[in-house]
């Protein structure tokens, strides 16, 4: 049964889970199972393989991702994304929100603990 922390923590991640992809993004074209894997790494950030593909194709359709394939040598061809001055855009002002919103916790927090 899941408890309020870890709805809340979901929530968290929801609201977070294109920023988080963009970001890996950012760094390297890479292909969707990297990009799990990368996810799975981070600290509360675990998630099912299967739910980073909508959310890539949503990316893709509003043109901040695009998308080519790359032959392999062993097994089948991989899709990569690579991330769009667009969507390297949407990054700068999710930041700027995300950051905007965090600080404003903060400043809450602070005035409790006067």
């Amino acid at each position: 049964m899941e408890n309020s922390n870890d709805k809340f923590v979901n929530q968290l991640k929801k609201g977070l889970f294109e920023l988080c992809i963009l970001l890996i993004l950012k760094k390297k074209d890479t292909y969707g199972y990297e990009i799990n894997k990368r996810l799975n790494d981070l600290p509360l950030f675990g998630v099912s393989e299967g739910a980073i593909y909508p959310v890539l194709k949503r990316l893709v359709s509003y043109d901040y991702v695009n998308t080519y394939w790359v032959e392999n040598e062993v097994g089948p061809a991989r899709k990569y994304y690579s991330i769009t001055k667009l969507g390297e855009s949407l990054i700068d002002e999710r930041m700027e929100t995300f950051q905007l919103l965090f600080h404003s916790v903060s400043i809450l927090k602070k005035e409790c603990e006067s």
